[in-house]
């Protein structure tokens, strides 16, 4: 379900004229805040496919940086909870 769901969402950004790192941004976001870790493998498999080794790396670092970034929202017990 999720993957439809970044498909869709992907579709729309690029139809829109919006790129990866910002959606990806609001999806990773959105998802660490809802507390659902599980679909970050999801995500980061979906934008990551079919990429060199170094743009996938950079596609981790990105969102684990919106993952550091959360804690201020979602406080820092929570953020460790998730990681």
């Amino acid at each position: 379900m999720i993957e439809e769901i970044l498909e869709r969402i992907e579709v729309e950004a690029k139809s829109k004229g919006v790129g990866l790192w910002s959606w990806l941004a609001l999806v990773t976001a959105a998802t660490i805040t809802t507390n659902a870790p599980g679909s970050m493998i999801t995500i980061f498999r979906h934008t990551s496919l079919s990429k060199p080794l170094q743009e996938q790396v950079q596609i981790a670092e990105f969102m684990r940086e919106i993952g550091l970034r959360c804690s201020a929202v979602i406080g820092v017990r929570q953020h460790v909870r998730i990681a």
